[in-house]
């Protein structure tokens, strides 16, 4: 993981938000596709908007709100919060895939 070192530097970053049944995750890369931050495993026991919420606010804490380029969704409960913010949405499998091949680019199933 990349460190952090100033929230008002000039990098843009791309916020990947997992919100599945029971869970709802989060993931932050830049412009090199590095990871810079991510959330541990969270249970949002239903209330997926209070936590997608919560998780938001810690991003931007960490890395400025005016440094965050778009967020983008998957999983069960994330369709519906893609539409309601108007905001990109994969299917889950669409973004294993598209993560294996980032990480290994030699895989092949």
């Amino acid at each position: 993981m990349t460190d952090i070192k100033d929230r008002d530097n000039p990098h843009k970053y791309y916020v990947g938000i997992d919100a599945g049944s029971v869970s709802l995750n989060c993931v932050v890369i830049n412009d090199n596709k590095q990871i810079v931050y991510e959330t541990t495993y969270t249970r949002h026991f239903g209330k997926i908007e209070e936590t997608f919420i919560s998780c938001m606010k810690t991003v931007y804490d960490k890395l400025g709100e005016k440094n965050i380029r778009c967020v983008s969704f998957t999983g069960n409960h994330g369709k519906k919060l893609s539409q309601k913010l108007n905001a990109f949405y994969e299917f889950e499998t669409i973004c294993q895939a598209t993560g294996a091949l980032l990480i290994r680019p030699d895989t092949k199933t």
